[in-house]
């Protein structure tokens, strides 16, 4: 999903690229995970918004409109005909 997005790669150069550390290199390669980890996680919040609330009301929805066809046969523009 992240490398469909336009400019994806060119922002990862940057967050990895951010940091100039001198230390130990497992020091720095650690420290640039851990940075680039939090830097994903909200850019990821940026870019989609929270999937797992959008995904819950879909779930919602899908199951409202099944509870209706149980009631009675749903119109073709609610089944998506």
């Amino acid at each position: 999903m992240w490398l469909e997005v336009d400019g994806f790669c060119d922002l990862l150069n940057s967050f990895w690229n951010e940091r100039n550390v001198t230390s130990p290199s497992s020091f720095i390669l650690a420290k640039k995970l851990n940075v680039l980890k939090t830097k994903l996680k909200e850019w990821t919040g940026d870019v989609f918004g929270h999937l797992e609330f959008k995904m819950a009301n879909l779930v919602e929805e899908v199951n409202s409109l099944d509870e209706k066809e149980q009631q009675q046969s749903l119109s073709l523009s609610l089944s998506g005909r």
